[in-house]
Order: structure tokens, then sequence, then C-alpha cells
């Protein structure tokens, strides 16, 4: 997995008439929450689908107490995960379209 605070996102003045940002940085962070939050969730489907196959064969009662005593509330955090990642890549695609306006538009500005 890609690390995704290894990118700076950059909105500031650099100096009192200029804003300056990076389209292709924002561009990558948001395709990188994408392919992680992808992965998280893959590997999540892949463990509990095990965790299935393990209940449908483990028919032993050390097997009915490690059922009774596993912890699934991580599926539910791999949930949240996903719905709360989901909203920060549609805030980017929202971000990174009216940056695309902005910059299609500063090549339009003549001084």
């Amino acid at each position: 997995m890609g690390a995704l605070l290894t990118y700076v996102l950059s909105l500031a003045p650099n100096s009192e008439t200029e804003l300056s940002f990076d389209l292709d940085n924002f561009k990558k962070i948001r395709a990188e929450a994408q392919a992680n939050t992808d992965e998280i969730v893959q590997k999540k489907d892949e463990v509990v689908a095990k965790i299935d196959e393990l209940k449908d064969k483990w028919k032993t009662p050390a097997g009915t107490v490690f059922f009774q005593n596993v912890d699934n509330d991580w599926v539910t955090a791999v949930e949240k995960y996903r719905n709360t990642m989901k909203v920060f890549i549609d805030v980017m695609d929202d971000v990174i379209e009216i940056l695309q306006k902005v910059e299609d538009q500063t090549s339009t500005v003549t001084f």
C-alpha cells in the first residue's frame, strides 16, 4: 500500500496575486486513496471468507468456543473506513474538477 500522507497538498498563495496548486498531486492522492481503500476492503473480504470456510469445517467443541469468542468488530471498522474514504474520494473528485476548471480558465486570461 502506498502512503497517502507522503504528498503535501499545496493550495497557498505564492504572492499577493498568485494562487498555486498542483493538480497532478491532487489526482495522485485521490488515486492512492482509492487504491488503498480497495486493497483493505479486498483483504477484509478474503479474511471473512477464510473465517467462514473455517466455520464450515471446524465443527468441534473447540471450534464452537473459538467462534463464540472471535472478535468481528474489525469488520465493522473496515466498513466505516470504506465509508469515510468514499466521502474523502468524492471530495477529492470535486476539488479536482474545480481546480481543473480554474486551470482551464487561467489559460484564457490575459493581462
